[in-house]
């Protein structure tokens, strides 16, 4: 997968340099391999940093990204990328014609730059108007732009050798390289041939990804075996600047970004001090002020290190000992400096072609001095690290002389080139054509023919692209036909299966097979009606063309007439009439000439109550579903009334409510008391709430209940006795649920009664909507860890839990924990008014936080927590910690009696935590709501003090701005909600004590 740096470390490409840093550490903690991650990933990190830091790096991979180049992004696996250069069979088959065109067409256009370079600035302009097509002048541009070496523009000066000895060579060769498009500095010369040919080569290849050095990492610090600590080093410059041992990898992420911020500063070239001291002191000074550290905090040591290819073989440095001052390190540098020029390879050539062998040979003996001489002013002694050096460079000796002898025969070839070179391969050979059309002062005649040979080309490359395109949409008209016929194939799969469906549904006997083929029937029929419609738009080699509204319209109306009538089909049955009349009504339903019996399975309750549910559950989904003009013709249920009552026909959906209504279970749905919105989470929206009707009212007048009470017998449950319709049974939580799928109810409210009954709770919350607010407030001695455990059904949208005054004890801390972990939407939690001590609700906050749990408010109020200002400070302490290692989290409001504990993961705008930042501060401090508003009121005093003290500066135009910026600072504080909620809060609990 190709990831762009901004990618890397997840932020947007208008991100500023202190969102940049902030990201960094973020990351950088997240994929360290002490934290989980790897080691190749920390270094991705790091490298997007160090880029993205540096305006001018930046600037760079930005233009880099916006031409499409591989260098701006970087691949998570190279195997992906073999595997996806494998997967391009068509590629491979087309290459050897592509590339052969794209060589002579870069041959042409090379010629014709060069026959258009040599003409004068008018005759140039006239000819590109004249002959030149409009794309043919684009690809010229483009080739000239993609054709100039980039690296030119900052390549550093060649030595002064180089150009004495193209001096010394022929005049016209260096006069030729010297003009070059392209080429800004000396190099040596190659024949125009060997161009071409590497050229060719070059183009044949697929570019290389560029690998970049490291500069910058953390070390661990192992002893016997174990991580004690973490060291920070950075290379740049001939540099190794390392600090000392830090306890954390926090301080250690810190510090590597101090370290990058003095190398971009020591390699900014507008420095204005030109002493190295000075300018690394002042590098140290500023980039350690800047993040609010101290330099001396970092106990910094000082290398060279520095490259000596030449002398000791590739990949091998140079590292003086480890000082402990700056001045050290300058006399370091003037001892090893002068040596950095002596590397391996130069620009792609070797050092024989800037040094003579003799001046290579003497500086060989003067960087052994200089080794000498480095390694005293350090005080170590040099004798074994000029052994290893004289060792290395002996057996590089034989790669020396290589290179020599290539020097000499590429040296004596360039100068004796026009001599021995055949005619036809001089520079300075002008071919008889052109000789010609030269002398005839006609300057078009010389780009007249490769020109007409140019545009040929492009039209067989036009042609070769046409065959191309008609290929590709052969293959996508075969595609599309492939799509269609296995469209079709599906099709008829789900003719069959909605033909078993429905041939199931009419042959089952029993209630519930056939409500369950019933639903399977109904969704098969929306998906037959649908694709039947898709497929009459997609008729005449569509490739599954969406149908028009009228198309779609027309087949949601047939699916949706067809499952009407499967219902119709159903309800009118008199085994379902009855079963609803037995809960409704209790009159019967005479059928035949007869009154229809109950069946024998709905006698059961969990039977009866399922079915009933199914039928409100498989009309209100109907119902919903488009188009809502047909709803009209919806069947209804027959309800027999009894003699002298008309009858009547009702809703499904509604029929639920009427149930729980006629036996006196709780139905009563309202809304949050406004009492409590001071002390309470608001909840949105109405609330049902759950409870066992109450007990039977027997009518004293009646003679027979009076016989019963003066003989001291039980008078029983009347209508709610085991059997009866009104029985208390845990299967009435299927109608609560069908009734809040039809009121579209979130927020529910358990009462002790339906905690009790058993299996009410269980089938709501397993087949009722999804909630959003769960309320089990005032089931003191009802809460079991059964209760708790059946919270989970709920799912991941209930957001408020509230378990206030419950009676929870230490004992249900496992309980709630659990609960509060399977509840991944939580957002609220009460827990105040409960027996919850200071250490049981320490415990809960460490847990939450170890967990990564983001709670907006957890309410403990009321809960013997001890002295609050104590239990206050265990808190801050417990989120502080979480607040160090946390990446990415929420607001946690722990309220505590009148005060209320806040952390936030992440400052916002315009609370005190930004503010303080803003100021300064290194991390996010925890503090409370009350310390917030006094700091409110210190702030403003502070800035009225300030303008009495100097109004001259007040008044002046720097200070009226920075006075409006920290008053808006404050306004945004004292205006945050938690501030607001804070006054609120004081504010009724004031009117209460009055």
């Amino acid at each position: 997968m190709v990831r762009s740096f901004y990618d890397v470390l997840q932020v947007e490409r208008c991100a500023t340099l202190d969102e940049i840093k902030l990201a960094f550490k973020k990351r950088a903690l997240h994929v360290h391999p002490d934290k989980g991650g790897s080691k190749e990933a920390f270094h991705l990190v790091y490298h997007a940093f160090e880029t993205l830091a540096d305006p001018e790096a930046r600037r760079k991979y930005d233009c880099r990204a916006a031409t499409g180049s591989q260098a701006a992004c970087h691949t998570s696996s190279g195997h992906q990328n073999k595997a996806a250069k494998r997967s391009q069979p068509s590629d491979t088959t087309k290459a050897p014609k592509a590339k052969l065109c794209e060589f002579q067409q870069a041959k042409l256009l090379s010629r014709i730059h060069d026959l258009l370079r040599d003409l004068p600035r008018d005759v140039r302009n006239a000819v590109i108007k004249q002959n030149f097509s409009p794309k043919q002048r684009l690809i010229l541009e483009k080739w000239m732009v993609d054709t100039k070496d980039p690296s030119t523009e900052s390549a550093p000066q060649r030595p002064r050798a180089t150009e004495d000895m193209v001096s010394k060579g022929d005049p016209l060769t260096a006069s030729l390289a010297l003009s070059l498009v392209g080429i800004s500095n000396l190099r040596p010369k190659v024949s125009k041939m060997a161009l071409a040919r590497k050229k060719s080569k070059r183009n044949k290849t697929l570019p290389k990804k560029k690998r970049h050095r490291r500069t910058g990492c953390i070390q661990e610090s192992v002893s016997f075996g174990r991580c004690v600590g973490y060291l920070t080093k950075i290379i740049f410059d001939g540099m190794d600047i390392r600090t000392g041992q830090c306890s954390d990898l926090q301080t250690a992420v810190d510090w590597v970004v101090i370290l990058t911020s003095v190398k971009q500063k020591m390699q900014d070239p507008t420095t204005s001090s030109s002493c190295f001291e000075e300018r690394l002191r002042g590098a140290l000074m500023e980039s350690t002020a800047e993040h609010g550290r101290d330099v001396a905090a970092l106990n910094l040591r000082f290398a060279v290190h520095q490259s000596a290819g030449f002398f000791l073989g590739p990949h091998n440095f140079v590292r003086s000992p480890t000082v402990h001052t700056i001045e050290d390190l300058g006399k370091l540098r003037s001892f090893l400096d002068p040596f950095r020029q002596y590397s391996r390879l130069i620009g792609g050539a070797s050092m024989f072609w800037w040094y003579s062998p003799e001046h290579l040979q003497d500086a060989w003996q003067n960087f052994q001095m200089a080794v000498q001489g480095a390694w005293a002013a350090a005080g170590v002694d040099s004798t074994e690290v000029l052994r290893r050096f004289c060792a290395r460079y002996d057996g590089t000796s034989s790669s020396r002389g290589r290179h020599l002898r290539n020097w000499e025969r590429e040296h004596m070839a360039l100068q004796d080139k026009l001599k021995h070179r055949p005619k036809k391969l001089r520079y300075n050979y002008i071919p008889p054509n052109q000789r010609r059309s030269c002398d005839s002062g006609d300057p078009v005649h010389a780009v007249k023919k490769p020109l007409v040979t140019w545009k040929l080309l492009l039209e067989k490359k036009a042609q070769r692209a046409e065959k191309e395109r008609r290929k590709a949409v052969r293959k996508q008209i075969k595609a599309r036909q492939e799509r269609l016929s296995e469209l079709k194939r599906m099709r008829d799969r789900g003719e069959k299966v909605f033909s078993q469906h429905q041939a199931a549904f009419q042959e089952s006997r029993k209630l519930a097979p056939r409500l369950a083929a019933l639903r399977w029937c109904s969704c098969m029929a929306w998906v037959r009606f649908r694709t039947r419609a898709v497929m009459e738009a997609s008729s005449g080699g569509g490739n599954c063309s969406i149908p028009n509204a009228k198309a779609s319209h027309d087949a949601c109306e047939q699916a949706k007439r067809f499952i009407f009538k499967a219902l119709d089909s159903v309800v009118s049955e008199p085994r379902v009439r009855v079963l609803f009349d037995y809960d409704l009504v209790g009159e019967g339903v005479w059928s035949g000439g007869g009154k229809e019996p109950l069946p024998t399975e709905s006698e059961d309750e969990w039977h009866r109550r399922s079915c009933e549910f199914d039928l409100c559950r498989i009309a209100h989904q109907v119902e919903r579903a488009p188009p809502e003009d047909v709803n009209s013709t919806i069947p209804r249920l027959l309800v027999m009334q009894p003699y002298g009552t008309p009858h009547k026909r009702l809703r499904l959906p509604e029929v639920a409510r009427m149930i729980l209504e006629r036996h006196n279970w709780f139905t009563q749905v309202e809304n949050m008391p406004l009492l409590n919105l001071c002390s309470k989470s608001a909840i949105v929206g109405p609330i049902l709430h759950l409870e066992v009707p109450p007990p039977p009212d027997f009518d004293l007048d009646d003679p027979e209940v009076r016989s019963k009470v003066e003989r001291g017998e039980d008078l029983g449950k009347a209508n709610q006795e085991d059997g009866l319709p009104g029985a208390l049974h845990g299967s009435v939580g299927l109608l609560y649920a069908a009734l809040a799928f039809e009121e579209e109810i979130v927020n529910v409210h358990f009462h002790p009664g339906s905690l009790v009954l058993e299996g009410l709770m269980e089938m709501f919350l397993h087949y009722g909507p999804k909630l959003r607010t769960i309320s089990l407030q005032g089931n003191a001695g009802f809460i079991t860890e059964d209760s708790l455990s059946l919270l989970t059904l709920a799912g991941d949208t209930v957001k408020t839990l509230d378990l206030e005054n419950c009676d929870l004890d230490p004992s249900f801390l496992e309980g709630i924990l659990n609960t509060v972990k399977s509840l991944r939407a939580l957002q609220v939690l009460e827990l105040a008014g409960n027996k919850l001590d200071g250490p049981t609700a320490l415990h809960m906050v460490a847990a939450l936080c170890d967990n990564r749990i983001d709670l907006d408010i957890l309410r403990l109020d009321g809960n013997p927590l001890g002295t609050p200002e104590v239990f206050k400070n265990e808190v801050a302490t417990l989120l502080a910690t979480r607040g160090e290692s946390v990446v990415a989290g929420g607001d946690l409001v722990l309220h505590v009696g009148d005060d209320a504990v806040r952390w936030c993961a992440a400052p916002k705008e315009g609370s005190l935590a930004w503010r303080l930042r803003e100021d300064g501060g290194d991390v996010v401090r925890t503090t409370s709501l009350k310390e917030m508003d006094r700091m409110v009121a210190q702030v403003e005093n502070q800035l009225q003090k300030w303008e009495v003290a100097d109004p001259r500066a007040a008044k002046s135009a720097g200070g009226r701005d920075w006075l409006r910026r920290k008053r808006t600072h404050n306004a945004g504080v004292w205006a945050s909600p938690g501030l607001r909620f804070y006054r609120k809060q004081r504010a009724w609990l004031a009117s209460q004590k009055d």
